[in-house]
């Protein structure tokens, strides 16, 4: 791989991640303004509706977008951005795990 194809995928997977991490506040911010208990099972029960389970299924892919594309940046990527991808995704699993233990 040439350098300029080199820095054209580092921006293409950091573009990505940024589009990750602004799917994931957003789906976050829905989720708490909601403040729904067990937002998932309400998708399949008769009173439930896909408005209130949405952001949460948001939420669920945006996470999983962005833990591939961390995984698939820190394979490429020098040691000083590994550093960063590391803490995106420090962030990334914590805060899912709050959120799931939260509302889901």
């Amino acid at each position: 791989m040439s350098e300029d194809e080199y820095k054209r995928y580092i921006r293409y997977i950091i573009r990505a991640m940024l589009r990750g991490i602004v799917l994931f506040l957003l789906s976050i911010s829905l989720i708490i303004v909601q403040n729904k208990q067990s937002i998932l099972l309400q998708l399949f029960s008769a009173k439930g509706s896909l408005k209130i389970a949405l952001p949460a299924l948001v939420f669920l892919f945006s996470a999983s977008y962005l833990w591939y594309y961390t995984c698939l940046g820190a394979k490429i990527m020098r040691r000083k951005l590994q550093i960063y991808i590391g803490y995106t995704r420090a962030i990334i699993l914590v805060s899912t795990m709050a959120m799931v233990l939260q509302y889901f």
